[in-house]
């Protein structure tokens, strides 16, 4: 049993990494980009905000969303936002808004994989994207977002 786990895990993190190798020039071309609109939520751009673009059924995504609740509950000054093409189950977040269902989202940002940050300023611009496949990448994309405050 301990195997089979195993190998379902070497291959995840085989594809992830493979996936990683290529999204570095896709996530350079999102800086500078405007950030995109959420379906059927007023998301306001009034303080850095960190959206964490996730899929629910990826293993790697649930750990970096306790990664981001730990940021959250440290840190108030920043927005921390976790955003699914989907639904998503029911998550205890208390800090951590949840979008749910914003595949359209994804398709303008064509995120490369997941999971993903990308830092969004107070005027509304994308300021740094990258796969967010370690905690280490989570904090880096934090330390970004509070270098705009």
């Amino acid at each position: 049993m301990l195997a089979l786990a195993l190998a379902g895990l070497l291959r995840q993190v085989r594809a992830l990494s493979a996936q990683m190798a290529q999204a570095p020039a896709r996530a350079s071309a999102l800086t500078g980009a405007p950030a995109p609109e959420f379906q059927g939520t007023a998301l306001r751009w009034d303080r850095p905000t960190l959206l964490l673009f996730v899929s629910a059924d990826c293993s790697i995504c649930q750990e970096r969303l306790r990664d981001l609740e730990a940021l959250a509950e440290q840190d108030g000054k920043l927005s921390y936002v976790a955003v699914f093409p989907g639904p998503a189950d029911d998550l205890p977040t208390r800090r951590v808004r949840v979008l749910q269902n914003q595949s359209a989202a994804f398709q303008t940002l064509s995120i490369p994989v997941t999971p993903f940050g990308v830092v969004v300023g107070a005027d509304g611009m994308v300021s740094r994207a990258i796969p967010v496949g370690s905690a280490s990448a989570l904090h880096e994309l934090t330390g970004t977002a509070k270098g705009l405050l």
